[in-house]
């Protein structure tokens, strides 16, 4: 398949192009607590959470860019809070350019939480029972292609 010029076998592009859940259950962590693992091992939690992508980005004359947004489902945000939909939306603010042939890592936060008109604090915790409909980076904004190449030289092999 071939987007937006740049050859894919279908699975990267579309990973990126769909939302991407924050949260999800850990099947492994499912089966410790129903007592398979030894006694000696403790699991704190049923829920997984997505921490960091990694990224290795093509030659120049492609480059790329990220501006990841995460969406936070309404749901345990107390009813009186204005601007609900802009306070559940976390961003870098800007697009990042990444740089040609490197492999990065893109850190996200650990806690992610908002500040209340009084000036309390409320946490942002993904849902028990179906913690994937919590919080999501959006469909195409992890990562954007900026340029590429107009046309490939006639002298040039790949």
């Amino acid at each position: 398949m071939i987007a937006n010029g740049i050859e894919d076998n279908g699975c990267g592009l579309f990973m990126l192009n769909r939302d991407l859940p924050i949260f999800m259950n850990c099947p492994h962590c499912k089966l410790s607590k129903n007592g398979k693992d030894p006694p000696n091992v403790k699991i704190c939690g049923t829920i997984s959470q997505l921490q960091r992508i990694f990224m290795v980005t093509p030659p120049f004359p492609i480059v790329l860019g990220t501006h990841p947004v995460i969406q936070f489902e309404e749901l345990g945000l107390p009813p009186a809070v204005p601007e609900r939909q802009q306070k559940l939306q976390f961003t870098f603010g800007c697009l990042v350019v990444l740089p040609p042939e490197s492999f990065l890592t893109l850190r996200l936060p650990f806690v992610y939480g908002l500040q209340l008109e009084d000036g309390s604090l409320h946490p942002l915790n993904p849902l028990q029972h179906q913690p994937e409909a919590t919080a999501w980076i959006i469909g195409g904004s992890t990562l954007q292609i900026l340029s590429k190449p107009g046309c490939l030289d006639e002298g040039s092999q790949t």
